[in-house]
């Protein structure tokens, strides 16, 4: 592959990452004015899960992104 497609590969999983940090973040502390926990309960669960797969999304980015600058 090119360096441009290793570039484009990490700055999607870099930027899906960092979403994913923060939705997980929101989804498993949130208790503001949407509704309560009331609303966000149903989300809660998904805190984790989502928490991890941004910090997965994020480590590939980064990988790539490390493969795109050694490529000549």
């Amino acid at each position: 592959m090119k360096k441009a497609d290793y570039q484009l590969i990490a700055y999607i999983g870099i930027v899906l990452g960092v979403l994913f940090l923060l939705g997980g973040l929101w989804a498993y502390y949130y208790r503001g004015w949407l509704g309560g926990p009331e609303f966000v309960y149903p989300i809660k669960e998904y805190g984790v899960p989502l928490f991890v797969g941004g910090v997965a999304l994020l480590v590939i980015g980064i990988a790539f992104l490390w493969r795109a600058r050694e490529e000549k």
